[in-house]
């Protein structure tokens, strides 16, 4: 969560999996996004609103099938006045004509939360309202992800060494006591026989 509360998405293209195949990527989002809407609804004081930062190192000609586009666009229409800020990193011009496409779908509210910056050094003032925490989380996730090691990292692991960057989210994210391992209680999922939790 940025300083305001806000749920971050941070995806990054050379580390998505998958991401040629149509059916696949709009599970994925699907899953997030509905996954994201019920932990912001677990607590009253978290904000209503998301970010959504996208990464485009490793953006190719293959991403740019409009099919992807329309479904993102058609997916978010689901979870109205949800995106409180759209953070695109390093777009290249291939990106233009897939933008071209998808800003006719969207509204002009949601147009206007969307911000185009090359790094995270830009003077951008969205940027400066996730706060000094999450911008250094991006930063170092930035990193990471245009090193060898991007290449084998599952986003959803521990870091390999203690103390070091965690992409799971920042350590309040992921330690707190109604952040992602309360959340997402792996070990009770995979119990099936045990006592589920509604009658606890």
């Amino acid at each position: 969560f940025d300083a305001q509360q806000r749920l971050v998405f941070y995806t990054c293209f050379a580390t998505a999996h998958d991401r040629f195949n149509h059916h696949h990527s709009l599970t994925h989002m699907t899953r997030i996004l509905e996954d994201a809407q019920a932990l912001i609804d677990s607590d009253p004081a978290r904000a209503d609103k998301w970010v959504i930062f996208v990464d485009f190192h490793g953006f190719s000609y293959k991403d740019t099938d409009p099919r992807t586009a329309t479904t993102t666009a058609h997916l978010l229409q689901h979870f109205p006045e949800r995106l409180g800020l759209g953070v695109i990193l390093g777009a290249s011009f291939l990106f233009n004509g897939v933008w071209k496409m998808m800003r006719p779908m969207l509204n002009h509210v949601t147009v206007s939360k969307v911000s185009f910056v090359a790094s995270l050094n830009d003077p951008d003032p969205n940027l400066a309202t996730l706060g000094p925490e999450m911008l250094a989380w991006l930063r170092a996730e930035v990193a990471e992800n245009r090193t060898p090691y991007a290449q084998t990292k599952r986003s959803f692991d521990p870091p390999p060494m203690a103390g070091g960057h965690d992409p799971r989210g920042l350590p309040s994210f992921v330690k707190g006591p109604r952040g992602l391992d309360a959340f997402c209680d792996y070990t009770r999922a995979a119990k099936p026989a045990a006592t589920p939790v509604s009658a606890r």
